[in-house]
């Protein structure tokens, strides 16, 4: 695990701009396979690499969510719509590059039609689909991709790539990638920002469970054979 603690929301979001960039430059001649999430810190770097000029080579990269709430692809609810408004649009990303999770349709047939997905387009390792990068965020709950605490126990015991998840909070069913399929990824960049996290994180990188001694979900996310990189803000770390 690395943590790199930033001094605000843009030098945050310019290291993980340059985190991507430098590590595409040592990957073969290849498609690039990134998955990302939804949430109000992943609207603020869709922006930045809409507005700033950070070099990476978007003609490569093929485009995949973590994670999606059934709602329409055209609710500001939507994590596809809001990547799409914020940077897909703006930097006229090609449709053949975008693979997205119909949370419109019924959630358990579109979480299975999407894992087929994954597993036919993205390159295998050990017999597992296997991103390139995906990007995290975390909860307060500490609950990152849509896996929330209480999804602990049936995640032990399945080897789906996408399955079906209540947010507790409001009881909007989602679609999410387990760690089936996080945990396979080369490189994993987590993206927290705010002192609202900052006793999360504390748990996280002690590697305590929460308060009622429920495991955290953000704190599973340890790949065998992968990278991971917390990029958190001064407002975040409890460093």
């Amino acid at each position: 695990m690395n943590i790199v603690v930033c001094k605000d929301q843009i030098e945050t979001f310019k290291n993980v701009s340059v985190h991507l960039h430098e590590s595409i430059k040592n990957i073969e001649e290849r498609k690039i396979y990134i998955a990302i999430s939804g949430g109000n810190t992943p609207q603020g770097l869709f922006d930045y690499w809409a507005t700033q000029t950070t070099e990476i080579p978007w003609n490569r990269i093929v485009i995949f969510w973590v994670d999606e709430r059934c709602v329409s692809p055209n609710s500001d609810q939507s994590n596809y719509f809001n990547a799409f408004e914020h940077f897909i649009k703006p930097l006229k990303i090609e449709d053949s590059q975008i693979f997205r999770i119909k949370g419109e349709i019924d959630p358990s047939l579109e979480a299975h039609h999407y894992s087929d997905i994954v597993e036919n387009e993205v390159p295998l390792f050990n017999g597992v689909p296997r991103f390139d990068f995906i990007l995290l965020g975390i909860g307060n709950d500490g609950h990152t991709a849509s896996l929330f605490p209480e999804d602990i126990p049936r995640l032990n015991n399945t080897n789906s790539l996408y399955i079906v998840t209540e947010n507790p909070e409001n009881h909007v069913k989602r679609i999410t990638m387990t760690f089936e399929l996080i945990n396979n990824c080369s490189d994993i960049m987590f993206v927290v920002m705010g002192e609202g996290k900052k006793g999360i994180l504390k748990k996280i990188f002690n590697r305590r469970k929460n308060k009622t001694g429920v495991i955290i979900p953000a704190s599973e996310v340890k790949p065998k054979e992968g990278l991971v990189t917390y990029y958190i803000d001064l407002e975040a770390s409890p460093l």
